[in-house]
């Protein structure tokens, strides 16, 4: 009976890692008893997730080996695909990106898988800005922000200031920055974990 209980749950959670992305690869690393968050390093292609008390390291981008966060004007800066990539775990409803070549524009927005005709406006974004649009909770009342890294272009990529992306997502997640490893934590506001494992297997405290 155990044994079989224990298949299960080991099928649930390599269910629960490819169904979002069947080319990201995840590999358990340890248990950590910490609230849910995630954690990446600046020049390193993985990151952590940690759900249900489990680290698993996924690749930022499993067609690209050389994707991974680099500092810009200080700040901590992601590919914007790979930027949502924390953001679109749990629920029904993903948050979804596109590009508006002729404006060099990021346009976030949710959809639903329920109700195909749901489409709420999230954030926009332009290259070499640092004005944005972030929409309310129910996709209106835009309002003009300043962000503290513009949006840029490498390799053919955009990438986008990650702390920029979590505060137009909303207030439910926070941002950590570890000055002595280069790393980053991505956890919900009012749940930070006390101690996090960065994907170069660095220890830190958060307290």
């Amino acid at each position: 009976m155990k044994k079989r209980l224990l298949m299960v749950v080991s099928l649930f959670f390599v269910i629960h890692c490819f169904s979002f992305d069947a080319q990201v690869f995840a590999s358990e690393v340890e248990r950590i008893d910490e609230p849910n968050h995630f954690t990446l390093q600046v020049d390193n292609i993985n990151f952590n997730r940690i759900f249900w008390g489990i680290c698993l390291v996924y690749q930022l981008d499993s067609d690209d080996p050389t994707v991974r966060p680099f500092i810009q004007e200080g700040r901590a800066m992601l590919p914007m695909r790979a930027a949502l990539k924390f953001f679109n775990f749990d629920g029904p409803c993903s948050r979804n990106i596109d590009w508006n070549e002729s404006e060099e524009k990021v346009v976030i927005y949710i959809r639903c898988q329920n109700d195909p005709s749901y489409h709420r406006l999230v954030a926009y974004f332009w290259i070499g800005s640092t004005t944005a649009v972030f929409y309310d909770d129910y996709g209106r009342n835009p309002e003009y922000v300043t962000i503290p890294a513009a949006p840029i272009i490498v390799n053919n990529r955009t990438y986008l200031p990650l702390r920029a992306v979590t505060n137009a997502i909303g207030d439910h997640w926070s941002v950590e920055w570890i000055p002595s490893s280069q790393g980053i934590v991505i956890y919900h506001t009012g749940f930070p974990p006390r101690t996090v494992v960065l994907p170069d297997g660095s220890t830190h405290s958060l307290q």
